[in-house]
């Protein structure tokens, strides 16, 4: 293994590549380097490296294209440095099992991070993409991995992912479109404990199906907390505070077949949960001071369960305006349309506690 330190004794990141061999090292010192490089093949597990994010950069002085477009090689680091101004993607990756980290990608004309349709199995992680002007990261392959990226203010949305089985964890994004976006045909993805913050459209919209929505909190975005299609699970998240409902489950054509359990839907500026499918279940979620209805069972709504939920101060808790078999089981709470469909249980307010849970939510 050769390590190559740029700019002394090798001038430009460019000579250093081109040097460079399978397993070599890049080193690059603090300082601005305006380049636009191209990793092609011969250059499988080579590392490069600046010396910290704003420390060194990669500028493209809205002229260059792409700072680092990975066509050729695989198991390639770019790690410690920032990615700034180019005409076209900040990164592009083609290849598979390539690790980014402890990255900032700012300031570009397409995405911030693209995984095109030729890259599986890489790892984003500690990367923050912001300010570009599509998305933050955008992925168009299976098996990819984004951990502890922040992912603000981009012009499309924070994540936008198109293939399936992609894992999403631990992220945060706000002030984007969508927080995360994934179209019809993303499927079997795993998004857990992240953090979607006043994005101008919803937290998390996932149009594909077969999901976990796992611990992640949306609030404060303009739309929906969670926009769902069909057969996915939604476990243990909040949603609170946004401009619509908190989770919304879509048409009838969709909206089937979901298992919506555990979660925490506060003062949204809507319903706490709507369904308009059929074919799901509803069950433990805490709905507490929604403004419309707690739980919603839409016109077109038909053969969902509502089980065991606690909802306080919606208007009403659960209105049930869809089909005859829509069952709704022991509810504690106060209000309904039509009436009869709580059961006070000698009702203790879940506010005034100062609990969310009832015991069997535990």
């Amino acid at each position: 293994m050769t390590v190559f330190n740029v700019p002394d004794p090798i001038p430009t990141i460019t000579a250093a590549l081109a040097m460079a061999g399978p397993n070599d090292t890049i080193r690059i010192a603090p300082g601005t380097f305006p380049e636009a490089l191209v990793i092609g093949a011969g250059k499988d597990g080579i590392r490069i490296i600046g010396s910290g994010v704003n420390k060194t950069i990669l500028e493209g002085n809205n002229a260059l294209n792409t700072a680092f477009d990975i066509t050729g090689s695989q198991l390639v680091t770019i790690e410690c440095l920032t990615v700034q101004n180019y005409t076209n993607d900040g990164i592009e990756i083609n290849t598979n099992s390539n690790i980014l980290k402890n990255l900032l990608v700012t300031g570009n004309g397409a995405e911030g991070v693209h995984i095109t349709s030729g890259g599986t199995h890489n790892l984003i992680m500690d990367v923050e993409s912001s300010g570009n002007n599509n998305d933050g990261i955008d992925i168009d392959t299976n098996f990819n991995y984004c951990i502890n990226c922040i992912v603000k203010d981009n012009g499309f949305d924070g994540f936008s992912i198109t293939a399936d089985c992609n894992f999403i964890y631990n992220n945060t994004a706000q002030g984007n479109g969508d927080g995360i976006f994934t179209t019809s045909t993303a499927t079997d993805n795993l998004f857990i404990n992240n953090c979607l913050i006043s994005n101008t459209d919803s937290g998390l919209d996932a149009e594909g199906d077969g999901n976990l929505i796992y611990c992640n909190q949306a609030i404060g975005n303009t739309n929906f907390g969670f926009e769902i299609e069909e057969n996915n699970l939604v476990l243990g998240n909040k949603a609170a505070k946004n401009g619509t409902d908190g989770i919304m489950a879509a048409d009838l054509s969709s909206g089937t077949d979901n298992r919506i359990l555990k979660n925490k839907i506060i003062q949204n500026m809507m319903n706490g949960i709507n369904i308009t499918g059929i074919d799901s279940i509803i069950d433990n979620n805490c709905v507490v001071d929604n403004t419309l209805a707690g739980i919603l069972l839409s016109a077109t709504s038909d053969s969902n369960g509502v089980r065991s939920n606690c909802l306080e101060g919606n208007n009403p808790d659960i209105q049930d305006d869809g089909g005859p078999a829509n069952v709704i089981d022991e509810n504690i709470c106060e209000t309904s349309v039509p009436d009869g469909l709580c059961e006070n249980c000698g009702f203790n307010s879940i506010k005034t506690k100062g609990r969310f849970f009832p015991p069997h939510f535990k």
